[in-house]
């Protein structure tokens, strides 16, 4: 598949969950991909998603080579955000992807932007 306009990306895969009283995601170290991501745009994804698509983006990306490295859940680092001294992985990250569908030769991403604090 050719990516125009690729731009690197972070991936912190979520590993599990740790308790403190309260289950908290954990994750995996960051790992970069290239790939083109877009604002959410198009009739069938604002109805799906409404005002969501606003904070939004999406990416379409091929099965050969993406087949089960995107997760629902994983969080993602976009627009120009890094995993430059974090504490703890996924600290830094701004995106969480909230749906990941495959098709015959690609798969669509969402990514949908995190709150301060999540």
């Amino acid at each position: 598949m050719i990516e125009i306009a690729a731009t690197k990306i972070y991936l912190a895969k979520k590993s599990g969950y740790t308790t403190d009283g309260n289950e908290i995601a954990t994750y995996s170290t960051p790992v970069a991909y290239r790939i083109t991501v877009q604002p959410v745009s198009g009739y069938l994804d604002i109805q799906t998603y409404g005002a969501r698509v606003q904070k939004m983006y999406k990416a379409i990306i091929g099965v050969e080579r993406y087949k089960d490295v995107f997760h629902e859940g994983d969080k993602a680092y976009l627009e120009g955000a890094e995993p430059t001294n974090e504490t703890v992985n996924g600290q830094n990250a701004n995106y969480l992807v909230i749906s990941v569908r495959p098709q015959y030769k690609a798969i669509q991403v969402y990514f949908e932007k995190l709150q301060i604090g999540e």
